[in-house]
């Protein structure tokens, strides 16, 4: 997977991370230098209490 976000990264492909229940984004200085740049994009929360509405969003 990491190659694959790398590829995409390097290419401007769209990306946008999920977080699913209570996951947070990490820093960039927590991620390899290759993936830091996905540390500065939006992200989607995904939680199973409200799993439709955030899959129809």
């Amino acid at each position: 997977m990491r190659l694959e976000i790398e590829t995409a990264l390097r290419y401007n492909h769209q990306i946008i991370p999920v977080l699913v229940d209570d996951a947070t984004m990490p820093k960039p200085e927590d991620l390899p230098v290759s993936l830091a740049p996905i540390a500065y994009r939006q992200a989607m929360e995904i939680a199973d209490s409200r799993w439709n509405e955030d899959i129809d969003r």
